[in-house]
């Protein structure tokens, strides 16, 4: 888990060996569900509006909490929707996805996010979700996108 290669872990400003050392006297800092997966994070976060209202996902968010478009945007919302949550304030002032909005957003071929998207496109999958016409189109627009950035 969050390793490279070569056996050595990504480097970056969170994990478990350092969120700790963000306590101070008054606050304790811990590093939490480590053992849960990104979408299972996101599911616990989804039921609390006050986390939802200050969610900040976004590497290119310049003075918002999130741009809400960008891949990392999209993947969290994604998940969100799955979740039931159609809107957030956090991401475009709490407009809807659309399936029109994925389609023209998605982009793989500039990162790796392949195994996010192949999370969603299984949760997309699901029984659950199958009465929602909407759901079979994202895992449609989804699954193309995975294939289109495979042969890249």
């Amino acid at each position: 888990r969050n390793r490279t290669r070569t056996g050595r872990k990504w480097v970056s400003g969170s994990g478990d060996s350092i969120d700790p050392l963000w306590s101070t006297e008054r606050m304790h800092a811990r590093h939490d569900l480590t053992w849960h997966r990104r979408y299972d994070k996101i599911t616990v976060l989804s039921s609390n509006q006050l986390v939802l209202d200050n969610l900040r996902v976004c590497n290119n968010n310049g003075d918002t909490l999130n741009c809400g478009h960008c891949e990392k945007c999209l993947r969290t919302r994604m998940h969100l929707l799955l979740d039931g949550v159609e809107s957030v304030p956090a991401f475009d002032n709490g407009t809807k996805l659309s399936v029109e909005y994925v389609q023209k957003q998605l982009d793989l071929t500039r990162s790796n996010p392949y195994g996010f998207w192949n999370e969603i496109h299984d949760r997309l999958l699901h029984e659950r979700y199958q009465d929602d016409p909407r759901f079979t189109e994202y895992a449609h627009i989804v699954n193309k996108t995975l294939e289109q950035a495979h042969k890249v």
